[in-house]
């Protein structure tokens, strides 16, 4: 039960497995040089044109905030600056970043990520059902998720999942190997 007393199990369930995956996300930035956070991989000299870690963690990191907004929670504790909206937004351009300029740190992107998804998990987690249920306000959305539960839980599984097989492939390419 949430905190008003209304059933949550669909949060729960959202919130279980997302935990898990954030295990995941940890576990693909094991070994990972804050060097080569911006870097595209480039064995024997060959570019691979890939997201590197900066994009792919940054990327996910700007979206907590607005699901948090989307099932009635404060998301404002975890927002990310303004000027990651530009940079990591859908369809932005992931660059080869050598002079570590473009990208914020290393450090700075991944506490960002795991506050945002700590938070969201907490706050999907004490989300009723009956707004998750509930068929999304934006059309475009709704043609696609049909609920906010729809769309929360492509964002929280689907999404992430996506952006961290491109992290373990990334890895695979820079030499680091599996991550499990």
């Amino acid at each position: 039960m949430s905190e008003t007393g209304t059933a949550n199990r669909i949060g729960e369930m959202l919130a279980l497995t997302t935990a898990r995956t954030m295990k995941l996300a940890e576990g693909l930035l094991r070994g990972v040089d804050a060097a080569d956070f911006a870097r595209k991989p480039a064995p024997d000299g060959n570019v691979i044109d890939t997201n590197h870690p900066a994009f792919i963690y940054g990327h996910l990191a700007i979206y907590p905030s607005m699901i948090m907004g989307m099932i009635g929670h404060d998301g404002a504790s975890v927002g990310t600056p303004d000027s990651w909206q530009e940079l990591f937004k859908n369809g932005a351009v992931c660059t080869d970043d050598a002079d570590g300029t473009n990208y914020p740190p290393m450090d700075e992107i991944v506490a960002s990520f795991e506050s945002g998804y700590a938070a969201l998990i907490d706050a999907t987690r004490n989300t009723a059902d009956e707004v998750l249920l509930r068929p999304l306000a934006e059309e475009g959305w709704r043609d696609a998720f049909g609920t906010n539960g729809g769309m929360v839980g492509f964002m929280l599984h689907d999404h992430l999942m996506f952006h961290l097989g491109q992290m373990s492939v990334w890895r695979r390419a820079m030499g680091l190997g599996s991550a499990m």
